[in-house]
């Protein structure tokens, strides 16, 4: 009767990504415990090759993330939705953000309800005072910049 052998692999992956992680498909059993991954099976051959399949999911997510620099922004990439071209952020035809907020939280990250909306009426104060009473308008990509600045801000002052 073969033994059950349990192998530890450390996989250094950033907590928000590690769905991502337990998606391989592996024959052995596979948990993860923290900044560990624990493969089991009592096929040495089959456990070599869901280590190897591991490591290199492991290996890329890491990859993408260090691109990236947010795992929000790691996350659009490694779902298929996007690509990093020269440093910038490019969303395939039809999976980009849709939403102002969506737009808003890939450049400042996750906002609960009552930021985003703190965020919305400083933005639109300031898109008021700003560009409106001086004849201005303002397109989607203007009101988001404007909105991370005013996030960045709020930041600051502790809100």
């Amino acid at each position: 009767m073969k033994s059950e052998v349990r192998v530890f692999i450390r996989h250094n992956v950033d907590p928000a990504l590690l769905d991502i992680l337990e998606k391989v498909e592996t024959t052995a059993g596979l948990e993860i415990c923290g900044p560990e991954v624990i493969l089991y099976d009592v096929d040495m051959e089959k456990l070599m090759e869901d280590i190897n399949k591991v490591g290199r999911q492991a290996e890329y997510i890491n990859r993408i993330y260090e691109q990236a620099g947010y795992p929000w922004i790691a996350r659009e990439v490694l779902e298929g939705k996007a690509v990093i071209i020269n440093d910038r952020l490019v969303y395939l035809p039809g999976k980009g953000p849709k939403t102002l907020r969506e737009k808003l939280e890939l450049i400042v990250g996750p906002l609960t309800d009552t930021q985003f909306k703190q965020v919305m009426d400083i933005t639109t104060e300031d898109i008021r005072f700003n560009l409106l009473s001086f004849g201005h308008k303002a397109d989607i990509d203007t009101i988001v910049k404007i909105a991370a600045q005013c996030y960045e801000a709020l930041k600051r002052c502790g809100e």
